[in-house]
């Protein structure tokens, strides 16, 4: 079977990326060596039929020039030209439905590139990527979950904290590694954000925000 030549090209910059970057704990750098191992290894193959999309980021084309700017790798043009092959997105609200989240889930959006269920493409379950968008001026509230994640930043200029005090601003070309079920926030100012997000097995969505009782985000 022949891999789809734009879904690789995509995968083989950001392993590329994510091998270019500094992180400080163990567990973050065996996370990176774990998720370039899985892309590098893995077989892509498109979904014949992905989740239906919603509507995507209306400041995307302003959103894709100001990470352009920002980079000079390539894996902006990869995630343009994928975006056009009927990426699904999905709104934030997917996440978090209930109408008490609406005040930042609205300010968000995403697309199912590889690994999710219904996204564009499978990766023979080794790894997950979610384009993440967060408008500018928007702050994602504390949150937990299960699963280990990594936010690669793509473009803009965001900030995470572990606590809620003390914030450490990112740069596209950087990873924020957050462990399972370690709290975590982001927010924007002026620049949105567009990140890849990456997840590797066990999957799972078990989480919430904090504090709050565990929840199964979606579900």
């Amino acid at each position: 079977m022949q891999e789809p030549q734009n879904a690789r090209r995509l995968v083989d910059i950001l392993a590329s990326g994510l091998e270019n970057t500094q992180v400080a704990s163990e567990q973050a750098r065996a996370f990176v060596a774990n998720s370039v191992e899985a892309m590098r290894e893995s077989t892509l193959e498109r979904n014949s039929k992905p989740a239906a999309s919603m509507l995507r980021y209306d400041g995307w084309e302003s959103l894709l020039a100001l990470a352009e700017g920002q980079r000079k790798d390539g894996l902006v043009a990869a995630i343009a030209t994928l975006e056009r092959e009927n990426i699904p997105w999905i709104e934030g609200s997917h996440f978090w439905p209930d109408q008490k989240y609406q005040y930042f889930a609205q300010r968000m959006c995403g697309a199912l590139l590889m690994g999710e269920p219904g996204a564009a493409f499978y990766t023979q379950e080794r790894f997950i990527l979610l384009l993440h968008v967060m408008a500018p001026h928007t702050t994602y509230p504390l949150h937990e979950h299960r699963i280990p994640e990594g936010y690669y930043i793509v473009g803009g200029h965001p900030e995470f904290t572990g606590d809620g005090d003390h914030w450490i601003a990112q740069t596209p070309g950087s990873l924020y590694y957050n462990k399972s079920w370690a709290p975590h926030a982001i927010r924007t100012k002026a620049q949105p954000m567009l990140s890849i997000n990456i997840y590797l097995p066990p999957f799972g969505w078990d989480g919430g925000l904090v504090p709050c009782e565990p929840k199964t985000l979606g579900g």
